[in-house]
């Protein structure tokens, strides 16, 4: 029992095994390579038309500042050049030829275990693919507005870095202090034992005077 496409996972998986023991000598013949396997019936597919892509990608842009970070301007490139969500997210600047109109497809963003992994495209179908002219003229205009924060980016790190650059020359100069005034100490403490033994045989020698 089950939805048609868990069965026939399942079944490939167990087919999979038995023809590896049959490999082996382990067994005679695979039992499940003529299991009947149900049919998916096929999922009728949406597909939005230019006015409804148009539609989608005002709401995003009207959307928690959408606009402001290209979110209507991803609608577009899924709609119009048709990458997998993966295969986006690894898009780089450098993978954008906009003198050409075109999007080389190299990278995926993959989630594993809660972390995101670069990989590569799905049965390493890397491609390129053509950008309609009105999606190249925003992704220009999105890529020119990412290099200036990039740069503005770039500078508060730099920044940051310089800053704990100095904290890390301060905090050695501490070390070298605090390590200055511990070998001080230790010649205090030599000195301090000295004058205790010089004091006490002092004393001892006024006692036998008396």
């Amino acid at each position: 029992e089950g939805e048609p496409e868990t069965i026939r996972k399942t079944v490939s998986v167990l087919r999979g095994i038995l023809s590896y023991a049959v490999d082996h000598n382990r067994i005679h013949s695979n039992p499940a390579s003529k299991i009947a396997q149900p049919k998916i019936a096929k999922k009728q597919k949406r597909y939005l038309d230019h006015a409804q892509v148009g539609d989608l990608y005002e709401a995003i842009n009207e959307t928690n500042g959408g606009e402001e970070h290209g979110y209507g301007l991803v609608a577009l490139t899924l709609a119009y050049t048709g990458p997998r969500w993966s295969e986006l997210a690894g898009l780089r600047i450098n993978d954008v030829d906009l003198r050409k109109r075109r999007i080389s497809v190299a990278h995926t963003i993959v989630q594993v275990d809660g972390k995101q992994i670069e990989d590569v495209p799905k049965s390493y179908a890397a491609r390129s693919v053509p950008i309609p002219s009105f999606v190249a003229d925003l992704l220009s205009k999105h890529i020119e507005r990412r290099r200036v924060e990039l740069d503005i980016d770039a500078g508060t790190l730099r920044a940051q870095l310089k800053l704990l650059a100095d904290k890390n020359d301060e905090l050695d100069r501490v070390r070298k202090r605090e390590g200055e005034l511990v070998a001080r100490l230790d010649e205090v403490r030599a000195e301090r034992a000295l004058l205790d033994a010089r004091i006490q045989g002092l004393q001892e020698d006024r006692e036998a005077r008396i």
